[in-house]
């Protein structure tokens, strides 16, 4: 931004030395409490005002959890789930995970179709029973499942979870906007994003010759 104004942009780079042994336990522990008191501030601390044609009620204090509207929020709920994944990671050494805030996906990989499936129900199992314990709960409506092969012939295992939810496999799934099928080629990706991209065209000429 600076070179595209014409500007000249100076640097001073610094080495913090021996940075890890110079961290006392004194100071650390303070900067963790004040942490720790501002995070009960961010939480407890709240009031909401409405405002209906130009009146302006007077603010009262409300009690909830984190708000989804601010991005601490994020930083606060990554925090709270971490364990999860350690936990599940503890007892099932070939399970590996990825997740996007809310948005968690456990998955294993093996030769032995059934083998695979039991040990995700496992995994379910852990799952949902740490979320018992921390007040998290998982939304059953919204869990997919989906074999990722290189077969001819379709696999469909399902999956029984720990609350006896069955989920039956699908053929293509949706993660964080982009849509994966069987067989990793991205087809129906590229064709959903072509039959949105068009839909938008033919808005925007209807806009047009409307004027």
């Amino acid at each position: 931004m600076a070179k595209s104004r014409e500007n000249t942009l100076i640097c001073l780079l610094l080495d913090v030395k021996e940075a890890f042994d110079h961290v006392t336990l004194k100071q650390l522990i303070k900067i963790l409490i004040n942490l720790i008191n501002w995070v009960k501030c961010f939480l407890q601390n709240r009031v909401i005002d409405l405002a209906f044609d130009d009146e302006r009620q007077k603010s009262k204090e409300i009690i909830t959890e984190i708000s989804q509207d601010s991005s601490i929020s994020l930083i606060l709920f990554l925090i709270y789930i971490r364990y999860l994944f350690s936990k599940i990671r503890a007892k099932i050494e070939n399970l590996q995970s990825l997740s996007y805030i809310d948005d968690v996906t456990l998955y294993v990989k093996g030769k032995n179709i059934d083998k695979n499936v039991k040990t995700l129900e496992n995994a379910a199992k852990i799952a949902f029973t740490w979320a018992k314990k921390n007040a998290v709960q998982f939304d059953d409506s919204k869990s997919e499942l989906i074999h990722f092969e290189s077969h001819k012939t379709t696999l469909n295992q399902m999956i029984i979870l720990f609350n006896n939810m069955i989920i039956k496999s699908k053929t293509c799934v949706r993660w964080l906007e982009v849509w994966l099928n069987r067989k990793l080629n991205f087809k129906v990706h590229v064709q959903t994003k072509i039959a949105t991209v068009t839909r938008t065209l033919h808005s925007l000429f209807k806009l047009m010759n409307s004027e």
